[in-house]
């Protein structure tokens, strides 16, 4: 296991936003310290919640396209650079598919000890299983993504005009646990990159 970049790094984000971590923006009521934050980083702010230990994983586009978008598009990137370089100095990591085009979810961020857990959502994004089909594919998701399980429900209701319960929910992170999944998997059809430092912007 490599060792964090730099242990001094001192947490950017000003204390007010520290408490607040997106468990599904999908909510009809969410926090608006959350999209205050988000204004500032956007998508950072959930890899800067995985260094913290507040979530064991967040998803984006880190490609060369992705990282032009935020550039354009964050409202504070010296603040982005300052959250990744204390994301590295907390040992966060990341998965990245080399795809051009396709899905947009790409890059997959993780501390060292939710690898496993870094790998099947690597799987459930790009890969077709028959229990992660259809709207079986976005409860994975968004259950590897810690998602409440209201938020999930919630939005299953609203993409897909369909009701679940916690029960369906139950049914899927149980499928979840018994995958066993490694980066030579991923490799079947894709190039699937194991990244130990995040790059600044």
């Amino acid at each position: 296991m490599s060792k964090p970049n730099n242990l001094n790094i001192k947490d950017p984000i000003p204390i007010k936003y520290k408490r607040v971590c997106d468990k599904g923006l999908i909510t009809e009521n969410p926090d608006p310290l959350i999209l205050e934050l988000n204004q500032k980083i956007g998508e950072f702010h959930d890899v800067y919640c995985v260094a913290n230990k507040q979530k064991g994983l967040a998803a984006l586009d880190f490609s060369s396209y992705g990282k032009t978008k935020i550039r354009k598009n964050y409202g504070n990137l010296k603040l982005t650079n300052d959250v990744i370089k204390y994301c590295n100095s907390k040992n966060v990591q990341y998965l990245h598919n080399t795809k051009t085009g396709g899905m947009y979810l790409k890059s997959v961020f993780f501390l060292p000890e939710n690898y496993e857990h870094a790998l099947k959502l690597m799987y459930v994004l790009w890969y077709n299983h028959p229990h992660f089909d259809g709207i079986n594919n976005s409860i994975a998701i968004g259950l590897l993504l810690d998602y409440s399980i209201d938020n999930i429900i919630f939005f299953c209701k609203r993409n897909y005009k369909k009701i679940i319960t916690k029960k369906d929910v139950g049914k899927v992170s149980e499928n979840l646990r018994k995958i066993k999944v490694t980066l030579d998997m991923l490799q079947k059809d894709y190039k699937i990159l194991h990244k130990k430092t995040i790059p600044t912007l």
